[in-house]
């Protein structure tokens, strides 16, 4: 386990890993703690964090493809603005049509397609205004505006066929899973009242149900039919890689664990961590490297767990 960054009473967070190693994160602006730093880290060096070219910002989120193209949000509240910044140095924006705001940045395919939600208005009394999003490799946004069966959703993953898996919900548990066509407006729901986590390139969804209050890890391979993993209630699964290991946390014994799960295996193994430290694991990469975030009361740290360590 490598350490990345060190805050103490700041926040920080990893956004995302690529296959190379390099990790996107984030951490506030000592002065304000509402604002945002982006960064990046390399393996190549690793005891430096390298600021990305943004003025701290209160609107944050993005996300990194396996090549390390980057996405971000910043600006501010009333104009946020969505830029991609590719690995040769060329960047682009991404398009937030006017009334609608709040973007979040959730995945990115190896075309430079980029997936995550937008509000469709800027009513903060209306709970449902949230729905999918989905920018093209030019930056064009296509919205699902139309929901299948929810009040609200938000884009959860997105492969490189351009079809994004969406989580709907409606109530107060109500939930859904839906594949979603931005170029065709083709949508397909997947049966089940499961939250989905991530998807894989071959197709498999992850996801997980609530049973007694206690998350249960569930997989479908077929988009018909889900399956429990072999996982003890609690195991809730984060995201996984091309191979199906799966990362998530679980808690234990007052505090939350990251955990990894090989294909093929009926066991999880526990991640390395800091002794009263709450870990969970967020981004997994092809070679089964994965990007985490640890923290206490008053301490956070962004880590970087490698196959040997």
């Amino acid at each position: 386990m490598v350490e990345i960054i060190h805050a103490t009473d700041l926040d920080c967070s990893p956004l995302g890993l690529s296959d190379g190693d390099i990790v996107l994160g984030t951490h506030s602006e000592p002065s304000d703690r509402s604002r945002q730093v982006y960064w990046t880290w390399t393996p190549e060096d690793p005891d430096h964090i390298h600021a990305l070219d943004f003025e701290p910002t209160p609107v944050h989120g993005g996300c990194m493809n396996a090549a390390g193209v980057i996405a971000v949000i910043h600006g501010t509240g009333e104009h946020p603005e969505g830029t991609v910044l590719d690995v040769d140095g060329r960047s682009r924006q991404l398009e937030i049509p006017a009334g609608m705001g709040e973007p979040s940045l959730t995945a990115m395919n190896t075309s430079g397609e980029v997936c995550g939600s937008l509000s469709i208005n800027l009513d903060f009394s209306d709970s449902d205004r949230s729905r999918p999003a989905f920018w093209d490799s030019n930056g064009k946004v296509h919205i699902m505006t139309a929901l299948a069966v929810g009040t609200s959703g938000r884009s959860v993953d997105l492969t490189d066929d351009g079809i994004v898996l969406v989580w709907e919900s409606y109530g107060v548990l109500g939930s859904a899973v839906t594949l979603w066509n931005p170029r065709t407006g083709g949508v397909s729901q997947v049966p089940g009242a499961i939250i989905p986590t991530a998807r894989a390139e071959s197709g498999e969804i992850l996801g997980f149900n609530r049973e007694n209050g206690r998350d249960v890890a569930v997989m479908s391979r077929d988009c018909q039919e889900w399956s429990d993993l072999p996982l003890n209630n609690g195991f809730a699964p984060a995201s996984l890689n091309t191979i199906l290991t799966i990362v998530g946390n679980v808690r234990s014994d007052g505090y939350t664990n990251g955990w990894l799960l090989r294909r093929g295996e009926n066991h999880p193994n526990l991640l390395p961590t800091f002794r009263y430290h709450n870990t969970r694991p967020r981004h997994i990469n092809a070679k089964g490297s994965i990007a985490g975030h640890l923290s206490t009361d008053n301490e956070q740290h962004v880590v970087l767990w490698t196959p040997s360590t």
